[in-house]
């Protein structure tokens, strides 16, 4: 659960099941698991990729908001 600190951060919304995928790689997609405060205080993700559930990741939220370096799916 994410807690009442990342809220004050104002990031962008991130929801359990969203699905993005790297700038660079337009056919491997990611699928948010879960969302968490690291012991370093700042805003995690957990991902799965959608067509291998073997292969998990985490990544820091600003990672998937910025648009950067993950772009979100429709």
């Amino acid at each position: 659960m994410v807690s009442s600190v990342l809220m004050r951060r104002r990031q962008p919304a991130i929801d359990i099941g969203q699905r993005f995928r790297k700038a660079e790689a337009a056919n491997i997609v990611w699928q948010v698991t879960s969302v968490f405060e690291g012991t370093d205080g700042k805003p995690y993700a957990r991902l799965v990729r959608t067509d291998d559930g073997s292969m998990r990741k985490t990544v820091a939220l600003s990672a998937l908001t910025q648009n950067l370096q993950y772009v979100p799916v429709a």
